[in-house]
């Protein structure tokens, strides 16, 4: 081997050292770009974070607002049911006093005092036809109240009072202008016709 093809060898064999400790030494640049990508997908994954925070946040605020509104709504739509309907209850006035329930005088010299054509209804708790008239009761007491007053009685409150008007089946109306009874119908009608009878009985128009 000349001198030249040693030195040719060596020449090459540094080279190959070389090459082999070049790559074998670690890469700064490849490593910084691995941490700087895992210090960015940390910072994303904070950033989404606080983002769905605060959507949740949004969220929850907006369902209590939501809340509070229908909260509003139902209890103004029950507020205003309790307003309407109060009146038409008003209108049909239960007599419990038993020195008016005496007897017929001083039942009749009530009735006098209501100044109005008087509509007298013998019920009682136990009796279904007499609970199935209610609605019509209400409506047309509302319907009539500048022209009649809508009262109850409870026979079993008033046993001498039912008796002395020879009252066996109920419910029954008595119909009562000035105090003096005028009418009288037994047994539960359809809205109809309680309606047409009072008017009849009473000769007053009906309004719409």
């Amino acid at each position: 081997m000349t001198k030249t093809s040693k030195i040719s060898l060596v020449l090459s064999l540094c080279i190959t050292i070389i090459g082999t400790t070049v790559n074998c030494t670690p890469n700064k640049s490849t490593s910084t770009n691995k941490v700087n990508t895992v210090k960015t997908s940390k910072t994303e994954s904070q950033g989404i974070s606080q983002i769905l925070t605060q959507i949740k946040k949004q969220i929850i605020s907006w369902f209590k607002k939501i809340v509070e509104w229908l909260k509003n709504i139902i209890e103004s739509f029950f507020a205003n049911n309790k307003t309407t309907k109060q009146p038409t209850e008003s209108l049909i006035q239960e007599i419990t006093d038993p020195t008016i329930l005496q007897n017929k005088e001083t039942f009749e010299n009530f009735i006098k005092t209501l100044n109005t054509n008087v509509v007298a209804k013998f019920t009682a708790d136990w009796c279904p036809a007499c609970k199935l008239m209610l609605p019509a009761e209400k409506e047309l007491a509302e319907k009539f109240k500048q022209n009649i007053k809508l009262i109850k009685i409870d026979i079993e409150k008033a046993q001498a009072l039912t008796q002395s008007y020879g009252i066996s089946g109920i419910p029954i109306y008595i119909y009562f202008k000035e105090g003096t009874e005028i009418n009288r119908k037994i047994g539960g009608s359809h809205k109809t016709t309680f309606e047409r009878e009072i008017i009849k009985t009473f000769n007053i128009n009906a309004t719409k």
